[in-house]
C-alpha cells in the first residue's frame, strides 16, 4: 500500500492539471464518471468535424473506466507525443512542463478490445508493486481530443490515476439473478437511471412498475407523477447488491447520489413484468427507521 504522503504528491501534480476545480484534499474522485472506453472514444471522435485535422477538447471528459491491466508498456508514439505537446501548448500554457510526464503508452483490455493509453509517470511507478497481468482497475482519465492520422482518428487520452479492485469489488452485484434475465436488469436499470440523470420524467414513469404503481392508494396515472413531481432526484446509482423476493420480484441495493448532499446508501425494487424490466422509485436506505442513510462509496 502507497503511504499518504506519497499519494498527496501525485494528487497535486493531477490537480494542476484538472485546474478547473479546487479541491482541498487528495484527488478529485468524484468529478470522474463512470463511463467504457468505447463510450469516450465514440464521443471524442464525434466531435472532430470532416474538414479537421485535430480536435483539442476543452470539456476534458473526466470518466472513470474498468479495464484490465496487462503490464504491457512502450514509449509514446511519436504523433501522440506531439498532439499532447499541441494541447498543453494552446490550452494549459501554463502547466506545459507536465509534458513530460507522458513517455510511455500501456496496453490495457476493455473486454477482448485492446487500448494503448499514454499514462502519467508518477503512477506507473507503483503498477509493478500493486498490479499483476490481469487484474482489474478503475482508471481515472481525460480526453485531450484527436487528430487525423492517414488511415484513422487516433483518440489522446490521458490517464491519470488508477484503482485496483478489489475481490468484493469484482463479483458481479446480479450474481444472484438468472443468467437469462442478468444482463437486461443491468441495461433496463442503467436506463431508469439515466433518465433520472438527465431529467426525461416522462420516461422514468414508463419504466415504474405496475406494482409500484398499485401501492399508492388509487392509482399513480402519469399526470398525477408529473405534476406533483413524485420522483427521486438521484443523479447515479451504482448496484451493489440484488436480493430475491419472489420470482418476478426483487430488490437492488447500492450507493446513490441525490441532488443533495454526499453519496448514501440507496435501494429500489425491481418487477419483472411481462418479460421485461421495471422499477420502483429510487430511495435512501436508512439501516433503522430512526437512523440517518449511510454515506457510501461508488
Amino acid at each position: 500500500m502507497r503511504n499518504d504522503s506519497m499519494r498527496v504528491m501525485r494528487a497535486t501534480v493531477i490537480l494542476v492539471l484538472l485546474c478547473a476545480t479546487v479541491f482541498a484534499q487528495g484527488f478529485p474522485w468524484e468529478i470522474f464518471q463512470p463511463r467504457t472506453l468505447q463510450e469516450v472514444i465514440a464521443i471524442t471522435t464525434k466531435a472532430v468535424r470532416p474538414d479537421d485535422h485535430m480536435f483539442l477538447a476543452q470539456n476534458q471528459l473526466e470518466s472513470r473506466v474498468e479495464v484490465e491491466f496487462t503490464g504491457k508498456s512502450r514509449p509514446i508514439s511519436k504523433g501522440r507525443k506531439s498532439f499532447i505537446e499541441i494541447w498543453f501548448g494552446m490550452l494549459r500554457t501554463k502547466q506545459k512542463h507536465l509534458v513530460e510526464l507522458y513517455d510511455r503508452e500501456y496496453l490495457y483490455k476493455e473486454g477482448e478490445v485492446e487500448y494503448w493509453l499514454p499514462t502519467q509517470r508518477p503512477i506507473t511507478k507503483y503498477f509493478e508493486k500493486e498490479l499483476k497481468p490481469g487484474d482489474k482497475v478503475d482508471l481515472y482519465l481525460i480526453s485531450t481530443g484527436a487528430y487525423r492520422t492517414d488511415t484513422d482518428i487516433d483518440c489522446v487520452l490521458l490517464v491519470e490515476e488508477f484503482q485496483k479492485k478489489t475481490a468484493q469489488e469484482n463479483a458481479d452485484a446480479f450474481a444472484a439473478v438468472p443468467i437469462t434475465l442478468r444482463e437486461k436488469l443491468k441495461s433496463r436499470l442503467a436506463e431508469f437511471v439515466e433518465y433520472h440523470r438527465t431529467n426525461q420524467w416522462n420516461k422514468v414513469y414508463d419504466l415504474l412498475g405496475e406494482q409500484g404503481k398499485n401501492a399508492v392508494e388509487g392509482g399513480l396515472p402519469r399526470d398525477e407523477f408529473l405534476t406533483k413531481k413524485l420522483y427521486s432526484p438521484i443523479r447515479k446509482f451504482t448496484p451493489k447488491s440484488v436480493t430475491k423476493i419472489d420470482d418476478k420480484w426483487w430488490m437492488v441495493f447500492g450507493c446513490g447520489t441525490f441532488d443533495r448532499g454526499g453519496p448514501m446508501e440507496s435501494g429500489l425494487e425491481a418487477y419483472l413484468q411481462d418479460g421485461d424490466w421495471y422499477f420502483s422509485d429510487i430511495w435512501s436506505a436508512p439501516p433503522c427507521v430512526d437512523c440517518m442513510p449511510k454515506s457510501c462509496k461508488h
